[in-house]
C-alpha cells in the first residue's frame, strides 16, 4: 500500500509531465507558426535565371539571320527561364537547338522565338492573344497569372526611353515575376526591379506581355 509521501511524489512527478507537455505543445505551435509564415512569404519556386552573356551559349547562333543568343537571345532566354521554372529540364543551348530544328523561330524574323513553340513540352500553354499594350497595362491579367502560378514576360524598351508608338522601340524582353514589378533580365543576367533601368514605371515601360498558364 502507497504512503502519503509516494502519493505526493506521484502527483509531484505527474505536474511535472504536465508542465513539459505544455512546453512541447507550445514550442510545436510556435514551429507550425513559423513554417506557416515562410510558406506565406517565400515563393513555391526560385526563379531560374539564364543571361544571354553566359559564355556556354552566347555565340551559338539562332534562326537564319546569324544572330547570336548573346545580343538576340532575350526572349528565348525567358521562354527557357519559363520552362525550367515549370519544371522542364533546359536551358537557352537545348531550347536554341531544338527550335532551330523544329522552326520554332517566327515566320519573317530570324531570331524572334515564337510564343507557342514552348507548348511542345507540355508544362505551359500560351494564353492568347499575346497583348499589345495600346491602351493601359493589363496588370490584372498579369497579376492573376502569375498568382495563379504561371508565368509572365514582357517586352520593353532596351534603352529605357519613353515613346509614343511601338516601331520607335528598341525591343527587349524580360521576364515579369510579381506585383513589386521585379523581374528576371535576361541581358543582365539578373533578378532585378524595372525600373529605373528600363523606363520610370511599369505602365510606360510595357509594351508587350506574353502569359502562360502551368499545366
Amino acid at each position: 500500500m502507497e504512503t502519503s509521501a509516494q502519493i505526493q511524489e506521484l502527483i509531484s512527478r505527474s505536474e511535472k509531465v504536465k508542465s513539459l507537455l505544455a512546453d512541447i505543445q507550445q514550442n510545436a505551435d510556435e514551429l507550425l507558426a513559423g513554417l506557416k509564415l515562410l510558406h506565406e512569404t517565400v515563393p513555391a519556386s526560385t526563379t531560374v535565371v539564364f543571361g544571354q552573356q553566359n559564355p556556354i551559349w552566347s555565340k551559338d547562333f539562332m534562326g537564319t539571320g546569324g544572330g547570336t543568343i548573346g545580343r538576340y537571345g532575350c526572349l528565348m532566354c525567358c521562354l527557357a527561364s519559363i520552362l525550367a521554372n515549370a519544371g522542364y529540364d533546359t536551358d537557352p543551348r537545348r531550347l536554341n537547338n531544338w527550335l532551330n530544328k523544329n522552326g520554332g523561330y517566327q515566320p519573317g524574323s530570324a531570331n524572334l522565338a515564337s510564343f507557342s513553340s514552348i507548348e511542345f513540352f507540355n508544362v505551359v500553354k500560351l494564353i492568347r492573344p499575346v497583348l499589345f499594350t495600346t491602351g493601359p497595362v493589363p496588370f490584372d491579367k498579369i497579376s492573376a497569372t502569375i498568382r495563379a502560378g504561371g508565368y509572365a514576360t514582357i517586352m520593353v524598351d532596351f534603352n529605357g526611353q519613353p515613346h509614343t508608338k511601338e516601331s520607335d522601340v528598341a525591343m527587349h524582353w524580360v521576364r515579369w515575376l510579381d506585383d513589386k514589378a521585379n523581374i528576371m533580365d535576361p541581358w543582365l543576367g539578373q533578378v532585378m526591379p524595372l525600373s529605373p533601368r528600363y523606363g520610370k514605371d511599369a505602365n510606360s515601360a510595357i509594351w508587350r506581355v506574353a502569359l502562360y498558364n502551368k499545366m
